[in-house]
C-alpha cells in the first residue's frame, strides 16, 4: 500500500470519526435539553453514546500503525494523568478539600485507576502466550 493511499484513508476514517463524534455531542446537548430523565436513565443513555463514539474511532484507530497507536497511548497516559493531577490539586487548593467538586473529582480518578486496572488485567491474560 503506498503511503499517499494510506495517509488518504486516515483522513477518511477520522472525518467518519469526526462527524461520528459531533453527531454523538450534539445528541447529548439536546437530550439534556429536551428530555428529564432519572439519573440511572441519564447514566445508560450517555454510556450508549459514549460507547457509539468510541466505536466510531474504531475504523481510524485500525488504520493507524504500532507507533502511532503507542504515541496516542503514551499521550493519553501522561497527558491524562498530569491534568487529573492538576485539576485535583486545584480543586483542593481553591475550592477546598471536602467539597462536592472535589468528592466527585476523587471518584473520577478512582474509576479511572480501577478501570485502567481491569484493561492492564484483561490486556494481559490476552498477550501472556505472546513472550514465551
Amino acid at each position: 500500500m503506498s503511503s499517499h493511499t494510506h495517509t488518504q484513508k486516515i483522513r477518511q476514517a477520522r472525518l467518519l470519526s469526526l462527524a461520528v463524534f459531533a453527531a454523538g455531542s450534539a445528541a447529548t446537548i439536546a437530550l439534556f435539553q429536551l428530555a428529564n430523565l432519572p439519573p440511572l436513565g441519564t447514566f445508560l443513555l450517555l454510556v450508549v453514546i459514549a460507547g457509539t463514539i468510541l466505536l466510531s474511532l474504531r475504523p481510524w484507530w485500525r488504520k493507524l500503525d504500532h507507533m502511532q497507536k503507542d504515541s496516542h497511548y503514551i499521550s493519553w497516559y501522561w497527558g491524562g494523568t498530569f491534568g487529573a493531577a492538576v485539576a485535583v490539586l486545584g480543586l483542593a487548593s481553591f475550592i477546598g478539600n471536602q467539597s462536592p467538586e472535589m468528592m466527585g473529582a476523587v471518584i473520577l480518578l478512582i474509576t479511572q485507576l480501577v478501570t485502567t486496572l481491569l484493561y492492564w488485567i484483561w490486556w494481559s491474560l490476552r498477550h501472556r502466550g505472546d513472550e514465551r
